[in-house]
């Protein structure tokens, strides 16, 4: 092997951007909150947006509804922050649901990589669905107040609802 250093990741592959927008927000219990809530809008506005000074790891669209296949309409995305706002305080931190949700988002965006091999591709794609399990699985234990799994059939429907939708 060749004597020298690497640094990684490698420069080729971090493109930093600009911080365009301030976001602020009256209540925000911590930092955390705040990047929740960034998370939350990088989803529904199909974009991968950071609060972070590192920029994006790979290629990443810098153009809005690139990496879902949904649009929402009117005051929708009000609505959605709102929910978020209400998703947080009804998840405390121990829950990890918040952490839970930013991991499925983004494995769901790494999976979108144009350079990804399949392999790739399915593995983050798997880890989104298996986040989204998680969430939901902890979700309906505090609901019904009993800590046992999931029923396999509700676990495959709640796994057919998030690919299908």
């Amino acid at each position: 092997m060749a004597a020298g250093t690497r640094e990684l990741p490698y420069r080729s592959r971090v493109f930093p951007l600009p911080k365009t927008h301030l976001i602020e927000h009256q209540d925000a219990t911590e930092d955390d909150h705040l990047d929740f809530i960034v998370w939350v809008l990088s989803f529904f506005v199909g974009m991968r947006l950071t609060t972070t000074e590192a920029g994006c790891l790979d290629a990443t669209p810098i153009r809005r509804g690139m990496l879902v296949d949904f649009v929402l309409v009117g005051q929708s995305l009000t609505r959605v922050l709102e929910l978020a706002d209400l998703f947080w305080t009804e998840n405390p931190p121990e829950t990890r649901n918040a952490q839970r949700f930013e991991a499925a988002v983004h494995a769901l965006f790494l999976g979108q990589y144009p350079q990804a091999l399949q392999f790739e591709r399915f593995i983050y794609l798997y880890t989104a669905i298996d986040a989204c399990y998680r969430l939901t699985a902890d979700r309906y234990r505090r609901l019904v107040g009993r800590r046992r799994r999931l029923n396999p059939r509700a676990a495959s429907a709640v796994i057919g609802a998030c690919i299908c939708s």
